[in-house]
């Protein structure tokens, strides 16, 4: 997934200077909601 975030700055649990002209991909959304529901339901 840290491919994903290459043109992005990241920080832990944070995606910096994103820019609503160019939206994640739905994939990597799916993605990243997948991941923090299992983080939750731990």
């Amino acid at each position: 997934m840290k491919a994903a975030f290459k043109d992005c700055a990241t920080s832990k649990g944070t995606i910096r200077y994103f820019q609503p002209s160019k939206p994640l991909p739905p994939t990597l959304v799916k993605e990243l909601i997948k991941a923090r529901n299992s983080k939750a339901a731990r």
